[in-house]
């Protein structure tokens, strides 16, 4: 039963690393900003850049878990 018990960061590490991934190939799939005009560029941008700041806050939370730090 002990086993069942400790599931639960497992569980949560392996959530951060399918929300990293899913969160990557949608920045992937954004179309590069020389194809959209200068408005829709600057709205992709700053989904990239928010995107990627989602990232950088999962993994932080990622190893904070793994790691105890």
């Amino acid at each position: 039963m002990k086993a069942w018990a400790d599931r639960g960061p497992i569980d949560e590490i392996l959530s951060c690393f399918d929300k990293i991934k899913t969160i990557e190939l949608a920045v992937e799939s954004l179309p590069n900003e020389s194809i959209a005009e200068w408005r829709e560029s600057m709205k992709i941008r700053e989904k990239r850049e928010r995107l990627r700041s989602e990232i950088t806050q999962l993994r932080g939370m990622l190893n904070r878990k793994m790691y105890g730090a």
